[in-house]
């Protein structure tokens, strides 16, 4: 098992930004292990709700990050960085990088749509008790 200290502030590289994401799914992951029937992980009513109010940040913060790598791909694009040589897109990054762009699209509604789920899971679940 890796660890990984997040910081925000700190130093960011390619492999940084490559692990973080790796942990974020790993992460996931765990919460699935944790959250099974006849596991510890859950005690309490008010523990869906905290993980529910996690969860939903964790999807606002998704609106960000797509943009983010959106606007990365076409700076680069723009800058004539880019180049595709092999699948669909071969020798057209602009239109690899317009499809992208596209599913980027898609993916940040249906985050905005996450998020609000998420966000209506926590209001409700946080006034549930034993």
């Amino acid at each position: 098992m890796t660890t990984i200290t997040l910081n925000a502030d700190g130093l960011h590289c390619s492999d940084y930004t490559r692990e973080v994401a790796q942990a974020v799914a790993e992460g996931m992951r765990v919460l699935n292990y944790a959250t099974r029937d006849g596991e510890d992980g859950l005690e309490f009513p008010a523990d869906v709700a905290s993980v529910a109010g996690e969860i939903c940040t964790a999807a606002e913060r998704l609106d960000q990050l797509t943009r983010q790598l959106g606007d990365y791909l076409a700076k680069q694009q723009s800058d004539g960085k880019l180049r595709v040589t092999h699948g669909p897109y071969e020798g057209y990054p602009e239109q690899a990088v317009a499809a992208a762009q596209a599913s980027l699209d898609q993916a940040l509604e249906a985050a905005q749509y996450l998020a609000f789920a998420w966000r209506v899971v926590h209001s409700t679940t946080s006034t549930i008790s034993f």
